[in-house]
């Protein structure tokens, strides 16, 4: 392995990252998100650039009000930019009125909350349905493909489980169904596991690298967790509403060597 320091932060190569796609998902340009309060302007995300390739799995890591989850938002057509471009699929979301991006949004881009967003009254397989229905897919179907997205995150045998029925790494696996159902092109993950306790957390985090390397799904995932983060093909840092370095995990679940290289690209003591 080859590692290599530049001024922005810590670079190192890995098989893995050779063999991604060049293909870019996602790609960002000169992005900026600026927020007025109380008469004054909050700068969240400042002339980010920043691609990703077809079948990544990158994680967008930084403390909070780093402009992490805004950069996602912006991502997923939720926010708008103040300044530059965000494209998906080569689809500038920005250009789009509102219900265009929410059309596009619910086809083409699955998001996963931190909290879990099922509704209470509908089974496993029903709440994963939920967007399918609104699509207008006939329900026999929207019940296959519900019942394909469970299997995919290993949860075939609680499909008629409501939620107050199942854990919570159990109702946070049905968020992930409910974001594949569709067949995007692209998960957005918003501190996935932040109501998890470790040992849930890492299997969300297992099932996201594995649904990546044997899904070919192209996933970004905000996290302020090491160990979450060492899943990923690559680590982009945020400090301050920009991208601060990059790190390329060597070993998933490694969180010494993803913790050691963050602190050296915030000059942590």
């Amino acid at each position: 392995m080859r590692v290599r320091v530049c001024v922005s932060g810590w670079w190192a190569e890995s098989d893995r990252a050779i063999i991604r796609a060049v293909t870019a998902i996602i790609q960002a340009s000169k992005v900026s998100r600026v927020y007025r309060s109380g008469g004054e302007e909050v700068s969240a995300v400042r002339d980010v650039d920043l691609d990703v390739a077809d079948g990544a799995f990158v994680a967008l890591m930084g403390a909070s009000g780093s402009g992490k989850s805004t950069l996602l938002h912006l991502m997923a057509g939720l926010d708008v930019p103040t300044s530059g471009t965000i494209r998906v699929e080569g689809e500038d979301l920005a250009t789009m009125n509102d219900a265009v991006r929410t059309l596009f949004r619910r086809r083409r881009i699955g998001v996963v909350f931190q909290s879990f967003n099922l509704l209470p009254t509908l089974t496993a397989a029903e709440n994963v349905s939920v967007p399918l229905m609104i699509d207008g897919v006939r329900d026999g179907e929207a019940s296959e493909r519900a019942t394909e997205a469970l299997r995919l995150v290993d949860l075939s045998p609680r499909a008629h489980h409501r939620p107050d029925a199942m854990s919570g790494g159990e109702q946070q696996r049905v968020a992930i169904a409910r974001a594949l159902v569709q067949n995007p092109a692209l998960i957005l993950a918003d501190e996935p596991t932040g109501n998890l306790d470790s040992h849930h957390a890492s299997e969300i985090w297992e099932l996201l690298r594995r649904l990546a390397d044997q899904q070919n799904r192209t996933i970004v995932a905000v996290t302020h967790e090491a160990h979450g983060a060492s899943f990923a093909d690559r680590v982009v840092v945020m400090r301050d509403g920009q991208i601060a370095g990059e790190i390329i995990p060597q070993v998933a679940g490694g969180d010494s060597e993803v913790a050691e290289k963050y602190q050296a690209i915030n000059k942590i003591p």
